[in-house]
């Protein structure tokens, strides 16, 4: 999937393997997702660049059937959006 393999490039650009945060766990995958939001908050042109390819996958998420997803795109998937949500968090404490 292409949006999946661009927003992991970008990721890589900016030294975050998504594959570390997909296979950790409790704690670990907490402070992975606190780092991964950190990188791509470099500027405001990468957050918005980020929240690009998190929002063009969900909207395309809507319209595929489970089956169509493998489980290793699906793994990416949620770890793309969580990564976007604690971006959305991260905009929140800004305005606070």
């Amino acid at each position: 999937m292409k949006t999946i393999a661009a927003a992991i490039e970008f990721l890589d650009s900016k030294d975050f393997d998504i594959e570390d945060l997909i296979y950790a766990r409790d704690f670990a995958k907490l402070s992975l997702l606190k780092t991964a939001a950190d990188s791509v908050s470099d500027s405001r042109e990468s957050r918005k660049q980020y929240m690009s390819y998190a929002n063009e996958l969900n909207q395309t998420m809507k319209y595929l059937d489970r089956n169509d997803i493998s489980q290793s795109d699906r793994e990416r998937k949620d770890a793309i959006i969580a990564i976007a949500d604690e971006l959305m968090k991260k905009k929140n404490m800004w305005i606070l």
